[in-house]
């Protein structure tokens, strides 16, 4: 399987990104506090969380990935977002969870 894509409307600090990845090796670089193990957790979350998030079984999910949840403001949604575009041998395909 090879990752083509990642984007999120918001997942934790990133807000409306999507990135390609070409062939190859693929390096994010940034500066600290910028995203970058926001967006390998955006990966590991979209491929193995489950797209609706129960408060119960996953405290530690909205604490993590809503800031606005820390804050006092509430939770900003009760669904894992992301979408993961990959191909394998056998064509391309897009895991969404919004």
């Amino acid at each position: 399987m090879k990752i083509t894509s990642i984007s999120c409307e918001q997942f934790a600090g990133v807000r409306n990104r999507n990135i390609s990845f070409t062939d190859g090796i693929n390096i994010i670089y940034g500066k600290n506090e910028s995203g970058k193990s926001t967006l390998v957790n955006l990966i590991s979350r979209t491929l193995f969380q489950a797209a609706k998030i129960d408060g119960r079984s996953n405290k530690d999910f909205p604490e993590l990935y809503y800031p606005s949840a820390r804050k006092g403001g509430g939770f900003i949604s009760t669904s894992a977002d992301g979408k993961i575009v990959f191909e394998t041998d056998n064509g391309i395909y897009t895991l969404s969870k919004v």
